[in-house]
């Protein structure tokens, strides 16, 4: 039995210290469940001063309906200015997308910055 489209993102681990516990409520109270990896995950990428580097913590989530991709989508937008991160890198099942920060805060799961 299936349980949907997979959706992998990537947090910056010098960010998460004060996202990660909101994260992770919002991760289990709207999707039951999530992956999460640690550790020598790097990110690259290109700016205004040339190539960039990070270091990243990856998780991973399964849902099925249009509904609940805006949920995650405006989740990580709003957790993205919270963070003071330019964007999210978030792939869906053979897409990916750089979600970027909302003016429109989310349901305040989370983070005090």
């Amino acid at each position: 039995m299936g349980v949907g489209k997979v959706a992998v993102f990537y947090i910056p681990s010098n960010k998460l210290a004060k996202a990660r516990n909101g994260l992770h409520r919002f991760l289990v109270d709207n999707y039951k469940a999530y992956t999460h990896e640690r550790g020598g995950i790097k990110g690259y990428w290109t700016g205004g001063s040339g190539l960039k580097e990070d270091r990243h913590e990856r998780y991973e989530v399964s849902f099925d309906g249009d509904e609940n991709f805006k949920k995650l989508v405006g989740f990580l937008s709003d957790m993205c200015g919270r963070i003071h991160e330019e964007s999210i890198y978030l792939t869906i099942a053979d897409e990916s997308y750089l979600v970027k920060p909302t003016s429109r805060p989310c349901k305040s799961y989370y983070i005090r910055v």
